[in-house]
């Protein structure tokens, strides 16, 4: 089972995703995606384990995602794993959740020894965006880029400050 804080970063990413729509009227975009990478910088420090949703803007948009490594380094998803996003103009979205700490004595839902919380436990709380609320909507985020139609293997710098 996936933890919360990840299961909450998916969630956010398909739920952006949603929002923004899925693309052109059924025509399969596949061969018209260019290769993007890039890096996300907080403050001038890598960001690991965030989302990264570039959010398509008009008629026929498209959207994309990717999660970030240690370095910071994501790879674009549209439809195939790392296949890249359809050229256009995107507004971007990033999330990092926080990864709620274990409590001692907890043990895996697989293990034997697993004790399901009582019926009137509350439940955990829930997990909370370590970057500026503002880059998590699309509706508030201040980062745009576009990406060129001849342009291969591009590479696309996102810096955040707050």
């Amino acid at each position: 089972m996936l933890p919360n804080w990840l299961r909450m970063g998916r969630l956010l990413s398909l739920g952006a995703l949603l929002l923004a729509g899925c693309g052109g009227g059924g025509s399969d975009k596949r061969t018209d995606v260019v290769p993007v990478t890039g890096t996300v910088t907080f403050n001038g420090k890598a960001i690991e384990g965030a989302t990264v949703t570039f959010v398509g803007q008009g008629a026929n948009a498209a959207s994309a995602f990717g999660m970030t490594d240690a370095d910071g380094k994501f790879k674009l998803t549209t439809q195939a794993s790392g296949d890249g996003v359809v050229p256009g103009t995107y507004k971007v979205t990033v999330v990092k959740m926080e990864k709620p700490p274990t409590p001692q004595n907890q043990v895996s839902q697989d293990d034997p020894n697993y004790k399901p919380p009582p019926p009137n436990a509350p439940p955990p709380p829930a997990p909370k965006n370590l970057l500026p609320p503002k880059y998590a909507n699309v509706n508030t985020s201040d980062v745009s880029v576009t990406v060129e139609k001849d342009k291969k293997d591009q590479s696309i710098p996102i810096e955040l400050k707050g």
